[in-house]
């Protein structure tokens, strides 16, 4: 079997890369191990990335008949008694600022697209070996079939399959250690909390989303920086998490009195970073290129940025032989992952959330500032934020390579 790229995994950043890359005449053979459909975390949607889903072919129009329109984020701080919310950035395209949505439902939409794209689409087909130093990189199925190509795009999300391979990972602990989450219907309003906004409430362990979801539901999951503090049953997820909401007394008596719909589900050390991104013939996409924490919801857009990213320099090796573009990914997306990183670390010390967002109320350019990166807009030099969260967020930059016809991106 032949194809000019074969990407591994068939999720945002996967099949959004095979989207452009058919959209600009490529032959794209996406492999993904398990069903598109399984259950995924990753439900929140940045404004940055809307943009990019109207590129895709799912506009505002589509996701909001299908999802829940989003438009802040709030902070809740029970400790203190401290709220603040920030209402999201308004993205280019009309409609709400962004979406929280059901990942299938997501993954569905994107695979059927990439499908009237043209994209081969190969399901519960797991990749054995990536050769991606050969001078025609080679896959190998489970199945002992083998796939020639002019490129690889490694976009299997955690398990980052190439730069396990490569022994590039590296792990990040002193981010979140551990997630443990379900999901609830008739949740209790709780202060503040509304389905325009994602709300994340503050622990002395660590951290609670509550995002609402179409149809009623709501996900509600938990981020322990320090699961030592609660015990160590990670075999326990539901244990886990009704321990750790003893110190938010409100949000207990409110998931206590709501119907759970779903097993919960946990997740550990699961914070990592590549020390590449390109590794031979191969660009590592989205969570494959390192994962950092949920808490502010940029695994799904960091996915499509990065596939938008690497599509653009896919085609500039294959269409023009320019072989720095593979840097210019490389550089482009180090800035975006530091910045987030850089934000999420500044969280984990608490003087992100306390000294500056509830500081910020009434300073206005702080709180544009805020906004800007919440809402996935990494790249503005003259964000005020960027020289707060340290050197690494604030490199510039690099230079766009030879200019892309309009049609092509």
């Amino acid at each position: 079997m032949q194809c000019d790229v074969a990407i591994i995994g068939a999720g945002p950043a996967g099949l959004a890369a095979g989207i452009l890359l058919r959209q600009m005449g490529y032959a794209v053979s996406v492999f993904e191990r398990g069903d598109i459909t399984r259950h995924k975390i990753g439900e929140s949607l940045l404004p940055a990335s809307m943009p990019i889903l109207t590129r895709l072919g799912i506009g505002p129009d589509i996701l909001n008949a299908y999802f829940q329109p989003k438009y802040g984020a709030r902070f809740i701080d029970p400790t203190d008694n401290a709220a603040v919310r920030f209402l999201l950035l308004a993205p280019e395209t009309s409609g709400p600022p962004s979406f929280q949505v059901q990942r299938a439902a997501f993954d569905t939409l994107l695979a059927a697209q990439a499908r009237r794209a043209g994209c081969e689409i190969y399901e519960n087909t797991a990749v054995h070996a990536a050769d991606v130093h050969a001078p025609t990189p080679r896959l190998t199925l489970a199945d002992g079939r083998a796939i020639t190509c002019r490129f690889i795009l490694d976009a299997s999300g955690r398990a980052a399959h190439v730069a396990a391979h490569a022994h590039a990972v590296e792990k990040l602990p002193d981010l979140g250690r551990l997630a443990a989450y379900s999901y609830f219907r008739n949740l209790p309003p709780l202060d503040g909390v509304d389905a325009d906004n994602i709300s994340m409430v503050l622990l002395p362990a660590g951290w609670v989303w509550l995002i609402p979801l179409a149809g009623g539901e709501t996900s509600v999951g938990m981020v322990l920086a320090r699961p030592g503090l609660i015990g160590k049953d990670v075999g326990n997820p539901a244990a886990l998490f009704y321990a750790a909401l003893r110190d938010a007394p409100q949000l207990l008596a409110a998931v206590s009195a709501a119907q759970c719909v779903a097993p919960f589900r946990v997740a550990a050390d699961y914070s990592f970073q590549t020390t590449r991104r390109r590794i031979g013939h191969c660009l590592l996409l989205g969570d494959a290129g390192g994962f950092l924490d949920p808490i502010f919801s940029s695994g799904v857009h960091l996915a499509l940025e990065s596939a938008q990213a690497a599509a653009r320099a896919v085609h500039l090796l294959l269409h023009s032989a320019d072989a720095s573009a593979l840097l210019h990914y490389e550089q482009t997306m180090a800035h975006k992952y530091a910045v987030f990183q850089a934000f999420v670390e500044r969280f984990y010390q608490r003087d992100l959330v306390r000294r500056i967002f509830f500081a910020s109320a009434g300073n206005r350019r702080m709180v544009n500032a805020i906004v800007e990166i919440l809402s996935g807009y990494t790249d503005n030099p003259d964000n005020p934020m960027l020289a707060l969260l340290g050197h690494r967020a604030v490199a510039p930059l690099p230079a766009t390579p030879t200019p892309l016809r309009a049609e092509a991106i």
